[in-house]
């Protein structure tokens, strides 16, 4: 088993066709058939059922699918470090929930490349789920969420505050529809539960779209302050002042040999909570 078969395998799950999978990896169907009976005659399982129809993944299939891509990454991952420009030195994959990027975590990654000019960044943006398996196989060195991660040889620190605050736009009516956006569990906790009904629901990673919403003037709702910041400046959305404001936190996990490596992610000015086992 090696990198090209486990990325045949892949290809062909992503697309559902072994023809396609052949054009996408410039072989032939002939090729990617190899690839695969000997895939599946090293690990004993029958990964895929192919047809004239395509290709549909079986349970070892479905099993083998998260390990493949987490394999592949990791390759990727190492290859892109053996090949790092000169001008360069190190590098570091961080990850974060899709709403904390804006003015959030792309702010505090924008003062650590300032302040480490050698230092590549890769980001990776991902829902919790996701992360936490990224951050626990090693694909990424540190992660932000809304909620810690814990694990083993991982540590955590509180990393940022965020203020919801109501908003809606200037020149909607003051019975405007509500929207929620789900900005994580400690919003919902304190918010999402007992109150009023919304119209429209955005899930987490929704914050965009929701603020676009509002700019059309159909709905009010909750967003980041970060975020709305410009659009009150230029008069296009209102505050709602009678509305209270919600604070939520973001924390900063990361693996405890990455912290070696890049000793900001562990400041010590910030207070440290250890999760190793």
């Amino acid at each position: 088993m090696n990198i090209v078969t486990l990325k045949t395998f892949l290809t062909v799950v992503e697309l559902g066709n072994l023809n396609k999978a052949a054009e996408r990896l410039n072989v032939t169907q002939s090729t990617v058939s190899a690839r695969l009976d000997a895939l599946e005659e090293t690990l004993g399982h029958r990964l895929l059922v192919r047809s004239r129809r395509g290709a549909q993944m079986t349970k070892a299939g479905f099993a083998l699918q998260r390990h493949a891509e987490n394999i592949v990454q990791t390759w990727e991952r190492g290859r892109r470090a053996v090949e790092l420009p000169a001008e360069f030195q190190a590098t570091v994959s961080i990850s974060c929930e899709h709403d904390l990027w804006e003015g959030h975590v792309e702010t505090w990654l924008n003062d650590i490349m300032s302040q480490n000019p050698f230092l590549a960044v890769e980001v990776w943006p991902g829902a919790r789920v996701e992360i936490e398996a990224w951050l626990s196989s090693g694909l990424i060195d540190a992660a932000v969420t809304r909620e810690p991660i814990a694990g083993e040889a991982i540590a955590t620190r509180w990393f940022e505050q965020d203020e919801l605050i109501h908003v809606r736009a200037a020149h909607s009516r003051r019975s405007v529809k509500f929207i929620t956006v789900d900005h994580g569990p400690e919003f919902r906790r304190r918010f999402i539960q007992g109150n009023r009904t919304s119209r429209l629901t955005f899930g987490t990673g929704g914050n965009r779209w929701a603020l676009d919403q509002m700019l059309i003037g159909k709905f009010s709702g909750y967003l980041p302050r970060r975020m709305v910041t410009p659009y009150l400046e230029s008069g296009r959305l209102i505050r709602l002042k009678h509305s209270p404001s919600y604070r939520i936190e973001s924390h900063l996990s990361w693996r405890a040999t990455s912290a070696e490596d890049h000793p900001w992610l562990a400041d010590e000015t910030l207070q440290l909570v250890s999760n190793q086992a």
